[in-house]
């Protein structure tokens, strides 16, 4: 929990100082080299335990939360004013149905990487948002 509100207030002072895209960014590429870390810990057996659950806790809590931050910042300044609920709203359920459909949003395998969980090895699990990801570093060129 600290190390969500840790990444939470972080993700804050960086959209604050250098805008939400630029932050999206450094979030994809962060989680990125983490699930990497995380795949090769696995593939290697090498790492101790201790730093495994640090990096996977970083990850999960800290990065997502300042990938959060920017997401929905974002999804804030893409919101017409006059009708910002529903914008905000209908991004917010887009966000959730790439989550279930895609396994990637937000950075994580969700429905699709569950399925693959129950018949593949773990680092196969890790290559479901690894993948994601690669394909949302070039679409972010086109978000301003």
């Amino acid at each position: 929990m600290v190390v969500g509100l840790a990444g939470a207030l972080i993700g804050g002072a960086a959209v604050r100082l250098l805008g939400a895209n630029f932050v999206l960014t450094l979030a994809i590429l962060l989680q990125t080299a983490m699930l990497l870390a995380l795949a090769s810990f696995d593939f290697t057996g090498s790492a101790p335990k201790s730093i495994v659950i640090g990096v996977a806790i970083l990850s999960s809590s800290g990065v997502m939360a300042l990938g959060f931050v920017a997401l929905y910042s974002q999804f804030m300044g893409w919101s017409d004013p006059r009708q910002a609920g529903v914008d905000f709203t209908l991004f917010q359920c887009m966000d959730r149905l790439v989550s279930m459909v895609g396994g990637g949003s937000n950075l994580h395998c969700r429905s699709a990487g569950h399925l693959l969980a129950d018949t593949r090895p773990h680092p196969s699990c890790l290559g479901c948002p690894l993948a994601r990801l690669s394909h949302d570093i070039p679409a972010r060129r086109g978000c301003s």
